[in-house]
């Protein structure tokens, strides 16, 4: 009599039936990495520009402070110009207004691009 010898291993069925469920599962896991991918390119583009906008602000509050250059260089909205930087659009607004007696500048800084829209960054100086 013969006997049958017990085989370690997957049968042929097993590995189909695991193939198919992989499959499945890789779909939808897919498109979590895509959605995550994408959003997080965003958000790379938004810290970009919330950066772009800080270095105007702080070369704009350097002038103020500079002795050479003060409120009065800094309320002269033309030693700003319009510049692109780094694929994004900074612009440079100044409005002076009187707050309580006091004069003071708005200054606002603003990044633009198609992918974050405006950023604004905004700061108030004292004469």
């Amino acid at each position: 009599m013969k006997t049958v010898k017990k085989q370690d291993g997957f049968s042929l069925v097993e590995i189909i039936v695991v193939i198919v469920v992989l499959g499945i599962a890789v779909f939808p896991l897919s498109r979590l990495l895509r959605i995550n991918l994408v959003s997080s390119a965003k958000a790379e583009k938004i810290t970009r520009a919330t950066f772009t906008a800080q270095e105007k602000m702080e070369e704009i509050i350097g002038d103020y402070k500079n002795p050479g250059r003060g409120y009065a260089y800094v309320t002269d909205v033309y030693n700003y110009p319009e510049e692109s930087v780094g694929g994004f659009t900074r612009t440079v607004d100044v409005t002076v207004g009187d707050l309580n007696g006091i004069t003071c500048a708005e200054i606002t800084v603003t990044v633009n691009s198609v992918e974050t829209g405006d950023m604004k960054l905004r700061a108030w100086l004292v004469q």
